[in-house]
């Protein structure tokens, strides 16, 4: 008969204890992402009972089940496709004050600006352009850090179209609804400034003119936030594998983003080709990037959209850039 022994061995508390300090620092990262994911079940629990709570006849059941299904699907997404830190670990970068945006380094030198797409493409012709070093915003300017502009009496709040804004759960997606001319009032509260068309396309595609930020592949769910497939915005803290050749996140996907410049769709025919600041003609201004809405055509580093500037949208975001200093 098997004899069975009755007690308790003695405990090395001292010595798990250790154990579980190196674990901590070892998997601090990942123990923190399930912290965040299981925020975001409960985030979702919330919202499905929100959409019990609103029920209303006919279209506006089905228009609110569509909203709260896509707001999942993008938490969702947002987990999915999260990049942590270590995508910065080959770039260069910075965290800059008032709101601890990460920023990565563009050095100065040449780069190839625009496409030959045909005559009359407002994206032609393909040209050499020459700019000085500069920083750019790692990501887009998320709505806790327009909340910070707004705690400081700095920015004006975005249209009330903007259910993202006021939820915490929300708070690293990028702030939408918003203009051009608050999207600069926060650049400069930040003491920085909106890049140029310029800027923007050389931290998108490098200097040696790629299609897209990731290179020459076809755009895949993997890249990017495009085509509607989620519905909705997602965070913008995602697609390390759509990073740009700098390390910038998104430059492609999930909003469009408002630039310095004004749009004319001439204007390549005669810029100068060293430090251009955009043209001073017309009164619509430049979107550079494609959003979540946007079809893989219009995804392209080099595609230019235009837009009236006083007009905020679901898709229409932004970042900053700072000079080299």
């Amino acid at each position: 008969m098997t004899q069975w022994k009755v007690g308790y061995p003695s405990i090395d508390f001292t010595g798990r204890f250790k154990k579980s300090m190196i674990y901590l620092r070892k998997n601090w990262m990942k123990l923190l992402r399930q912290i965040i994911l299981n925020m975001m079940i409960l985030g979702t629990l919330g919202l499905l009972i929100n959409s019990a709570m609103f029920i209303a006849p006919d279209r506006s059941i089905k228009r609110n089940i569509a909203t709260q299904i896509n707001m999942i699907k993008s938490i969702y997404t947002s987990i999915k496709y999260y990049a942590s830190d270590c995508v910065l670990s080959n770039f260069p970068h910075r965290v800059v004050a008032p709101d601890n945006m990460v920023q990565v380094s563009v050095p100065a030198g040449s780069f190839i600006m625009g496409a030959n797409d045909g005559k009359g493409s407002p994206n032609s012709p393909q040209h050499l352009v020459d700019l000085d070093a500069f920083w750019i915003d790692q990501i887009e300017v998320t709505n806790h850090m327009y909340w910070l502009c707004l705690q400081k009496n700095s920015c004006t709040p975005p249209a009330p179209e903007n259910r993202f804004f006021i939820n915490p759960l929300f708070s690293s997606y990028p702030i939408v609804y918003i203009t051009w001319d608050q999207a600069l009032q926060y650049c400069n509260w930040a003491g920085r400034d909106l890049p140029t068309e310029a800027q923007w396309e050389k931290s998108a595609r490098g200097t040696t003119g790629e299609i897209y930020p990731w290179g020459s592949d076809t755009p895949t769910n993997g890249f990017g936030n495009f085509d509607n497939k989620v519905g909705t915005i997602i965070s913008a803290t995602t697609y390390a594998a759509g990073a740009s050749p700098y390390g910038a996140l998104n430059m492609v996907s999930n909003v469009r983003e408002w630039v310095k410049d004004k749009y004319n769709p001439t204007y390549y025919q005669r810029s100068p080709l060293i430090n251009p600041n955009g043209s001073q003609q017309g009164s619509m201004r430049s979107l550079r990037g494609g959003s979540f809405l946007d079809t893989v055509d219009r995804l392209t580093t080099f595609f230019r959209f235009a837009h009236e500037p006083s007009s905020p949208g679901i898709n229409r975001g932004f970042r900053c850039v700072s000079n080299e200093r």
